[in-house]
């Protein structure tokens, strides 16, 4: 029997949804601004995939300190919590 490693990108993408939040392992900066602050935790609104239009796998999270949406790469996440509050019916 084969097991994929929990911790891999794919793995990591599979099992964090929509409404989970993720804590990134360092602050993500772009053209030199902090755009999200690493030790923080963050609602993922959204998945992108690969296989579709976007380029790379990735989370959508949103800015608290400029207020835009984010791509962050599942290699950027140090942890996450699953929201079982969430009722997708």
């Amino acid at each position: 029997m084969t097991f994929e490693d929990p911790n891999s990108n794919t793995e990591l993408w599979t099992c964090i949804n929509a409404g989970d939040e993720i804590e990134l392992e360092a602050d993500l900066i772009v053209e030199g601004f902090t755009k999200l602050h690493g030790g923080r935790f963050y609602r993922v609104l959204a998945k992108t995939d690969s296989q579709g239009e976007s380029h790379f796998t990735a989370f959508v999270v949103q800015s608290e300190i400029t207020d835009e949406l984010l791509q962050v790469a599942p290699a950027f996440v140090c942890n996450y919590r699953v929201n079982s509050s969430m009722n997708l019916a």
